[in-house]
């Protein structure tokens, strides 16, 4: 018999399974390049990062955690990365800068942790980590929201910080300590870390024998009570500083619904039809046997995850925000089942190298849906607009002016004035005012016109902050609105004190832009 018949097959990946740690680190080092390159690529800075750079210069400035002086309201989920922001300003530094450098090195790190996870699931495969950092690194959501200012990366760097300690080697004491002072870091980043953390220890605890769970109790004791004793701390803290026991963004979400159900099946299923997701997902499926018995907690977490984005009715920013933090561990699931895929004799020895480098170069071109239609629309039109609109309505209103808008960062920023936020993020009457079913926003659907006119702002900015390249006024009849807002804001136009009270007004705030607006008649400029 041919002696060759027994000769073990060989693979392309015989050099990266015993890769010098030179070239290993070097390719890790290539991904975070480029994903760095990705990042400026698409270039976007979200909205929504001007109310935490906001929150933090007001904190730097010594006035508290509060977006206007003197309202305490928790506006906010993402605490650690405002409290951040504050003392790097304290420092000198630009808070937009850092906001943005915070979420490029973040996601840095996120594509280092996934190969750090990857090599916990696969021991002694080093290609497959590899293989799984790239996939982060040339992910285009990822890349949008990885230098937005917002904590969506941190929040997936802090996340698989806690999960890589749950992962691999066996539990001890030390470790599960570790992974409680990850999950502080990780709830102080958003409120669903809490969530997530408890999932992990109840899939810890399952997995133990009767007789093994006292063991188990007494080494996740001291990591418990570090948990229990400065979470218990900061949620007492924040409870007596803003006398609420949930942020009041929470509040201004829409409670649990079918409604909401149906909007975050449609959020998810979006981002599932990207090509490069759709090719992902009979190796991820693959790769579910490869973790199923060593690391179950990747998948229960990858599943509570989805989960919790369905409740929200997903997102209404673009991008597929929400979503981010499951990337990581997409990719290692997906590289995990190539690496199967590998050892299949069925299959070509070239197949992980083609299968590999079709989700890279599909990767480069995500679908032109819905967000990605509205990442461009932000990014190259609302927000520089917006700036500008917040900019010239900080010269033209007094200095105590109250201004009611939505959306509210870039103009809260750019103007200094007093924000009324009409969808409720920052207020809590409107935030605790009734669904309106007729708005299909995720996070938008509550308003309240009777409130916002009673409060007498300055100016009402309809129209989702209407700038246009005309100065004819879009006024008559009395608004011209989208009818995608006006289900949001018609309530004010309703409202009789309004067509008393306020006249049309026309600004021009520079790049031959107009900002059209009702100002109260009251009210004269500086």
């Amino acid at each position: 018999m041919d002696a060759r018949q027994h000769r073990p097959r060989k693979t392309p990946y015989a050099l990266f399974e015993a890769c010098p740690s030179e070239l290993y680190w070097g390719l890790l080092a290539c991904a975070a390049a480029i994903y760095v390159a990705r990042c400026l690529q698409f270039n976007f800075l979200a909205d929504d990062a001007f109310i935490s750079f906001r929150y933090a210069r007001n904190l730097s400035r010594g006035l508290g955690f509060v977006f206007n002086p003197g309202e305490r309201v928790e506006g906010y989920t993402n605490f650690l990365l405002v409290v951040l922001l504050a003392g790097v300003n304290r420092l000198g530094v630009d808070i937009v800068t850092a906001g943005r450098i915070c979420s490029v090195a973040a996601g840095i790190v996120m594509v280092f942790l996934t190969a750090t996870l990857v090599r916990r699931i696969m021991p002694g495969k080093p290609w497959v980590n590899i293989g799984a950092a790239f996939l982060v690194a040339m992910n285009p959501f990822v890349a949008t929201w990885g230098a937005s200012g917002l904590e969506t990366t941190m929040f997936g760097a802090l996340l698989l910080l806690m999960l890589n300690a749950f992962v691999g080697a066996d539990m001890t004491a030390p470790r599960f300590a570790r992974a409680s002072a990850y999950a502080l870091l990780l709830g102080a980043t958003r409120p669903e870390g809490v969530a997530l953390y408890l999932v992990l220890v109840a899939t810890l605890f399952a997995r133990k024998q009767d007789a093994e769970r006292a063991r188990s109790l007494v080494l996740m004791f001291p990591g418990a009570l570090l948990y229990l004793l400065v979470g218990g701390s900061y949620f007492w803290w924040r409870w007596q500083y803003f006398g609420a026991l949930l942020p009041n963004t929470y509040s201004a979400k829409s409670p649990f619904s079918v409604d909401q159900l149906l909007l975050g099946t449609a959020y998810v299923a979006g981002f599932v039809v990207n090509p490069f997701v759709v090719l992902s997902i009979p190796f991820a499926w693959h790769g579910v046997n490869a973790v199923r018995k060593r690391s179950p907690a990747v998948l229960v977490l990858f599943g509570v995850l989805i989960l919790i984005v369905i409740g929200e009715g997903g997102d209404g920013l673009p991008m597929y925000r929400f979503l981010v933090p499951a990337v990581p561990l997409l990719s290692a699931l997906t590289a995990a089942g190539i690496a199967m895929f590998c050892n299949d004799r069925g299959f070509s020895a070239r197949f992980p190298t083609i299968a590999t480098a079709s989700l890279l170069v599909l990767s480069l071109f995500p679908l032109h849906d819905a967000q990605y239609l509205l990442y461009r629309y932000q990014r190259d039109y609302e927000i520089p607009r917006w700036s500008a609109a917040g900019t010239a309505l900080g010269r033209a209103l007094p200095p105590d002016a109250l201004v009611a808008a939505v959306p509210i960062g870039a103009l809260g920023w750019y103007s200094d004035l007093r924000m009324l936020d009409m969808v409720g993020l920052t207020d809590p009457v409107i935030a605790r005012s009734p669904v309106d079913p007729a708005v299909k926003w995720a996070g938008h659907q509550k308003h309240n016109g009777a409130y916002v006119v009673s409060r007498r702002p300055a100016a009402i900015l309809l129209g989702n902050i209407l700038v246009t390249d005309s100065p004819a006024a879009p006024h008559e009849p009395l608004p011209q609105i989208n009818p995608f807002f006006l289900a949001r804001e018609g309530d004010v136009v309703d409202q009789p004190d309004f067509g008393t009270n306020y006249r049309p007004a026309t600004l021009g705030v520079g790049n031959s832009w107009f900002l059209h607006y009702y100002q109260r008649r009251d009210i004269e400029g500086k």
